[in-house]
């Protein structure tokens, strides 16, 4: 497929493919190969697409991570408000966990997707998800991320 810039996020969301371009988001349909525009992501921070085990998206735009459907549309179950712009997310259902500038913030993806904790560790380089926990690597450390039941917490 032909697209307009350098990717730098993407995912695979039903027959489409969104893409995180320049500063904007777009889906690419697989199968005939149209693109869509779907919005800007923000004026800080890049595009940031981040598949959901639904088979929805969660799009990053600055500190704000926004719901959509596979193609696109807005979903009204609302959205994740980080407390600053993350530099990555991933996801253990039922929850988001993102890469900060000076910690680790893990949300609820059920609205009003409340804050669950905050994990201080500073210039975190990768969020890695696995089928029992999420790895958080740092210059000369691993850290294992377990999860707990909600009404464990």
């Amino acid at each position: 497929f032909s697209v307009p810039d350098i990717v730098k996020s993407m995912a695979w969301c039903g027959d489409n493919i969104c893409l995180g371009i320049r500063r904007d988001y777009m889906i690419i349909n697989s199968v005939t190969g149209a693109l869509t525009e779907v919005f800007s992501s923000g004026r800080i921070a890049p595009p940031l697409v981040v598949p959901l085990p639904t088979g929805e998206l969660l799009l990053g735009k600055d500190n704000i991570g926004v719901f959509v459907d596979q193609n696109g549309k807005l979903i009204h179950d609302g959205r994740i408000i980080w407390s600053d712009t993350p530099a990555s997310v991933v996801v253990h259902k039922p929850y988001a966990v993102a890469r900060l500038p000076r910690h680790v913030e893990i949300r609820s993806l059920r609205a009003p997707s409340a804050l669950v904790q905050t994990v201080v560790l500073r210039d975190v380089q990768k969020l890695v998800q696995t089928d029992n926990y999420i790895l958080a690597s740092l210059s000369n450390s691993v850290y294992g991320l377990l999860p707990v039941p909600i009404g464990a917490q």
